[in-house]
């Protein structure tokens, strides 16, 4: 048994039966491959997400792609299982049992939304909504700073409106419209680890990290043919915005995920040196970070976290930070 599957045991210990509620289509049930998570949620509104990070087959006829699970009444726990061609709900009721042989056979399954903050991190996302957070668009830091006090307070304010007319907190996941302010932490940084997932709703979207105000770890759909001029099919989590011809402008491999599914960046900020990996893999290695509103000047020494959209949905979640000083680089 899982780590996910004991704690859905313990919900369930609370019940007596639970219903599947799935939507047909043709002779399979053919799942929404933009939502592969699975939510518990508790009489008391809290919540629990789960993730499935890879396409498990239960016969030829089953595919889990898409699963929430409400737990939101004393007649227990339902499963609403979504198609794009729409919504046929048919609902069956089964006993406990039949719930944990299906988690037991659902391999893959593991704990995002829920997991604990990793040893040495700081959480940036509390998962409920954006304390913490600010909204500000792609501003020059330097004359950012330069701004007087009332005017700096009155673009902040401006800033903050739009942030939350187009970002939104649902179920542990932030989720922004594809337009809008970026989503800006309220403190700055030097050096520092930075954890996050995404997961591009659209194809054709795009998204990147500014690091210390500076654009940008890219991230956009390597398939989108409008970008192939620009290096897209090279994958994300580089550089582009660096140098023409430089170091780490692109990465050492494509690491993306499908369009649909959550990919996870860790990325380490060293005075001006970044490395990044994506799903695991290496794609930049110590490269130098250029200045982009300076070519000439070397990095900003502190800046903001900044999250970029534009073009489609995009969700995040596991949002992790650890600064780096002389006892732990």
């Amino acid at each position: 048994m899982t780590q996910t599957t004991e704690k859905i045991t313990a919900a369930l210990s609370e019940c007596s039966n639970f219903e599947i509620t799935p939507a047909c289509c043709s002779s399979a049930w053919h799942l929404n491959p933009l939502y592969n998570t699975a939510v518990i949620e508790a009489n008391q509104g809290k919540s629990r997400r789960f993730s499935q990070t890879a396409g498990t087959s239960l016969g030829a006829a089953v595919r889990w792609q898409t699963l929430f699970m409400d737990y939101g009444s004393s007649a227990g726990i339902r499963f609403f299982f979504t198609s794009p061609g729409g919504i046929n709900q048919m609902q069956v009721r089964y006993l406990q049992p039949m719930l944990l042989l299906l988690l037991a056979m659902s391999a893959g399954w593991h704990a995002h939304g829920d997991e604990p903050v990793p040893q040495g991190f700081s959480a940036l996302f509390n998962g409920r909504d954006l304390s913490g957070w600010q909204g500000r668009g792609h501003e020059d830091p330097k004359k950012w700073a330069a701004l007087d006090e009332e005017t700096r307070r009155k673009k902040q304010a401006t800033d903050n409106a739009n942030l939350h007319d187009h970002w939104r907190v649902e179920d542990g996941i932030i989720i922004n419209d594809g337009q809008g302010v970026f989503l800006t932490t309220e403190k700055d940084y030097g050096d520092f680890e930075l954890l996050l997932d995404w997961r591009m709703v659209h194809p054709g979207s795009d998204s990147g990290i500014y690091l210390r105000g500076c654009p940008q770890i890219q991230i956009w759909d390597p398939n989108n043919p409008k970008e192939k001029k620009n290096g897209a099919e090279y994958g994300s989590g580089a550089m582009w915005n660096n140098n023409p011809e430089s170091e780490g402008r692109f990465p050492l491999v494509r690491a993306d995920n499908p369009i649909g599914e959550w990919n996870r960046l860790k990325i380490r900020m060293q005075k001006d040196r970044v490395t990044v990996y994506l799903n695991g893999k290496l794609v930049v290695d110590n490269a130098v970070m250029h200045n982009y509103f300076d070519r000439e000047s070397p990095m900003f020494p502190r800046g903001p976290i900044q999250v970029q959209t534009h073009g489609g949905e995009m969700q995040f979640r596991n949002i992790y930070l650890r600064e780096l000083n002389g006892k732990n680089q």
